[in-house]
């Protein structure tokens, strides 16, 4: 509802309300059944939340994974209720036109949806449980004493052995439910301060208290220094979790407009813009949620073992039976709380709330010129600039510190035996972006108009994707590089004409061949971009320092050979190596080399048919992708966009272009206004 009411000429205020709501539920096809239990797999089909088949995933990049099962975001129930009220003051004082207001919101997140192994578990197989390791040097298999060559056929092994890498599932007993206020006000002065300058002035304070759950029990945040869990509501654990609450996020805004000449104007702009915590995570650790996972007893061999260390984590053992949690009075959860906070505590990936989180922002900038030009057409050059500062990170407070060490390199491990991640949500990195952009218009006379654009940027960033981890936790500095979004050039080329038939046009402006030819239009749109940056990667075993990312070993320049299919790689793939000392990083970098182009173009035919002054007919004939050309891109074995996972198998994927996207896609459609 908006409700707008003029005091006089110069005084109008708006006052804006307005709810958003949601529910929506997802299953796996199997939803309700006990298909785990069928198969002789115990402890998985507890209930319809974690019904179904349980999940089976072979690493080595040469199958989709996971092979059997689904998602492991399934089965989800989400609900989400937005209530937004605003203010806006808008005040004309001579040359100045002063704007201020207030935006009160009311966030309500209802979230019941697992991501890590998924309810009914994952049995993920790798090849170190099936390597073996050379006692004598044979080139090009054994390169040392002390190697472990391997392909795909160990993974596959793996699983014939049933003999699992890791096992785990995700535990769901509480059902999260998340609340936040946000509160933003601003004042902002358009001053016209000569008839050549414009200056716009603003600031923008921002309040972010945090959030709270809507129950007592409703948060669970780790405490790395003491392997504890402190449930909200507790004790003297407040619903907040005791989240610093801070004050002072403001953001200047400030941009300039100057007319050199009445062709000719320059613009330069500042501001800084924050942005919230991402709601999608929170403190949902045992009890609210959580997830067994079960690990070797050394790092990457031998099989995956239950909570007693010894059991191996089999088919045929299954899962343990969970526990419903119990929470002291004091809301602390120790390992002696019970069996099943042992368990937790020692296996579980956990999640801490960063307790002095600040909320990220971007410094943004642009400097640009605009000139018109004969004939309709104007250029615009700018350049435009971003810094992001506190850049939420998805930071494993338990990976591995020191590379060959193994389990004893985790953080966590020799006090607590901790081999699972900690997840701290969330470390600030920053991140930046810088480019050049062009932009030639013509505005629509003689019925036709067009864009040219034209962008040649650079982003740099640490984390992968959004509110991503980092790749290195060892040598941290390696992580900086390009987004995984980072396209280097960018070329969009529109346009919109309509014909000069009919009523009004040049030709045949009257009679029935005007209805006939007239109400023409076509309209393209093409983009033409550089490829997205690659994520090379190679298997970890011989790291041994979990929770970093191995690459391979670049021993000759890459030549791009355009290859497509299984059959011819992309790239020469004899570039790469893997590494060959134990216990030592490939010196392949993050996102090191772009992958294929982008090309797409899109186009329209409609017509426009008009009975009366108030009935007229729209037929449209759109065609996405007219060129049928497909976007290519690398998978890696865990199914990342882009990526692409070293192997020395023959059959391996690595270098190879095996997916694609796109594909010409035809739509009539037919309106009728009245």
């Amino acid at each position: 509802m908006n409700y707008n009411h003029f005091f006089s000429n110069t005084l109008v205020t708006e006052f804006r309300a307005g709810v958003a709501w949601y529910h929506n539920e997802a299953h796996n096809t199997d939803f309700g059944t006990n298909t785990s239990d069928t198969l002789g797999i115990p402890g998985v089909n507890l209930d319809p939340i974690t019904s179904g088949i349980v999940g089976i995933q072979i690493n080595g990049g040469v199958l989709s994974n996971p092979i059997i099962g689904f998602s492991a975001s399934l089965p989800w129930i989400r609900s989400e209720t937005n209530i937004d009220f605003a203010n806006t003051w808008t005040k004309i004082l001579g040359n100045h036109t002063v704007k201020f207001g207030v935006d009160l919101r009311r966030i309500r997140d209802a979230l019941l949806q697992e991501q890590t192994f998924s309810p009914r578990g994952l049995y993920t197989f790798n090849d170190g449980q099936t390597a073996l390791k050379c006692t004598v040097v044979a080139p090009p298999q054994c390169p040392k004493v002390g190697a472990s060559p391997t392909s795909f056929s160990n993974n596959f092994a793996s699983f014939l052995f049933d003999v699992p890498g890791q096992a785990g599932r995700d535990l769901a007993t509480f059902f999260p439910n998340y609340r936040a206020w946000q509160f933003f006000s601003f004042v902002q002065d358009k001053w016209l301060v000569s008839p050549k300058l414009t200056a716009d002035i603003g600031l923008r304070w921002e309040f972010y208290p945090p959030a709270t759950p809507v129950k007592k029990s409703g948060f669970s945040n780790y405490d790395p220094a003491n392997n504890t869990l402190r449930v909200s509501g507790y004790g003297d654990i407040p619903d907040n979790l005791g989240i610093t609450t801070h004050y002072k996020y403001f953001a200047p805004r400030l941009g300039l407009a100057y007319r050199l000449k009445d062709s000719t104007v320059v613009r330069a702009g500042f501001g800084i813009s924050f942005t919230p915590f991402p709601d999608n995570s929170y403190a949902y650790n045992f009890p609210v949620r959580s997830n067994n996972a079960f690990n070797p007893a050394v790092a990457s061999f031998g099989p995956a073992v239950l909570a007693d260390g010894v059991t191996p984590a089999t088919f045929g053992n299954g899962f343990p039976a969970i526990i419903q949690p119990v929470v002291p009075p004091d809301g602390v959860i120790t390992s002696a709380s019970s069996p099943a906070a042992a368990v937790v505590l020692k296996n579980s990936n956990l999640f801490v709330v960063n307790q002095n989180f600040k909320n990220p922002y971007v410094e943004s900038w642009n400097l640009a010129v605009q000139q018109s030009l004969p004939w309709r057409f104007t250029l615009d050059v700018a350049y435009v600039g971003n810094h992001s500062v506190g850049t939420v990170v998805n930071y494993n407070m338990n990976a591995g510190t020191i590379a060959g060490a193994g389990n004893n390199g985790l953080p966590e491990f020799p006090a607590f035996g901790r081999t699972a991640s900690t997840n701290l949500l969330f470390a600030g990195y920053s991140s930046s972006y810088h480019a050049l952009q062009v932009k030639f218009d013509r505005k629509f006379t003689g019925g036709l108009s067009a864009t040219t654009a034209y962008t040649y940027g650079k982003g740099m960033g640490f984390q992968t994707g959004d509110d991503g981890g980092l790749f290195f936790y060892i040598n941290q500095r390696r992580n900086y590089a390009r987004n995984d979004f980072d396209r280097t050039q960018t070329f969009v080329q529109s346009f919109v004409y309509d014909f000069p038939f009919g009523h009004g046009k040049r030709w045949a402006s009257s009679g029935p061949v005007a209805a006939v030819v007239g109400g023409w239009r076509v309209s393209s749109f093409m983009t033409i971009m550089s490829g997205l940056p690659m994520a090379f990667t190679a298997p970890g075993t011989s790291l041994a320092a979990p929770g970093n990312t191995q690459t391979p070993d670049l021993v000759a320049p890459v030549k791009i050979l355009h290859g497509i299919g299984p059959n011819d790689p992309w790239f020469s793939t004899s570039s790469f190596a893997a590494p060959t000392t134990a216990g030592a990083f490939g010196n392949v970098g993050r996102n090191y080399l772009s992958g294929p182009n982008f090309f797409n173009l899109d186009a329209a035919l409609s017509k426009s048919i008009r009975f009366t002054e108030r009935l007229n007919l729209d037929l449209r004939l759109e065609a996405f992708g007219v060129t049928n050309t497909p976007q290519f891109f690398f998978t890696s074995n865990g199914g990342t966009s882009n990526g692409t996972t070293y192997n020395p198998s023959p059959t391996s994927p690595f270098g190879h272009i095996t997916s694609a996207t796109g594909g010409r896609v035809l739509q009539l459609g037919v309106k009728f206004n009245f």
